[in-house]
């Protein structure tokens, strides 16, 4: 474990038989104990850092000897929803998630590519979205546009991009600078 102890009260176990310890945020947050295998499966990312080419895959790992991963970028709350739904675990937080938690939670498993493997999940927190949403903002809007992109839902996107263009009229060029927007192709934005 490099040397490094773990602290029971911020140790979530998504995997009884983890072999992987994985230490989000700057100070450290959260450590979630998962198993590599089920990272490898879903994740492009993970499948490429536990591979034979990285450092990482280069260790031993096992239940009882756990490796060690910091991910000091990511955030805590986003990172253990996206694990525990990868880990079969629920996360009832994202039943009735607001627009920017939305966004946050495709960013992450776009980041990570395992948009395909948490694809029903996305849909259901889209289309979810979609119908608990009443008079969302334009800011919010994008974000749903955003985060339906990144999770590849097409029936999510068009629905969002056609309520974004008809009952809108602020210009697409204004999310240039926000972080929904920056996320998207400039060709989306034009108007």
């Amino acid at each position: 474990m490099d040397g490094n102890k773990i602290d029971k009260n911020s140790l979530e176990r998504l995997a009884v038989n983890g072999d992987l310890l994985l230490a989000i945020g700057q100070p450290v947050e959260i450590k979630l104990m998962v198993t590599s295998a089920t990272l490898d499966t879903a994740c492009d990312v993970f499948k490429a850092l536990l591979g034979t080419n990285f450092a990482e895959g280069q260790i031993n790992r096992s239940s009882t000897a756990p490796q060690l991963i910091s991910l000091p970028e990511d955030g805590a709350d986003v990172m253990r929803q996206m694990c525990s739904l990868l880990h079969g675990k629920p996360v009832r937080e994202l039943e009735h998630a607001v627009s920017i938690q939305t966004f946050e939670f495709a960013v992450v498993v776009d980041n990570y590519g395992c948009a395909e493997y948490l694809r029903l999940q996305s849909q259901g927190l889209l289309l979810g979205w979609r119908e608990v949403s009443d008079d969302p903002t334009f800011e919010s809007m994008c974000n749903i546009v955003t985060a339906a992109f990144l999770l590849c839902h097409e029936q999510a996107f068009a629905w969002a991009t056609k309520r974004l263009i008809m009952d809108y009229t602020e210009k697409y060029s204004k999310l240039l600078n926000e972080e929904s927007g920056q996320r998207l192709p400039y060709a989306l934005l034009r108007k």
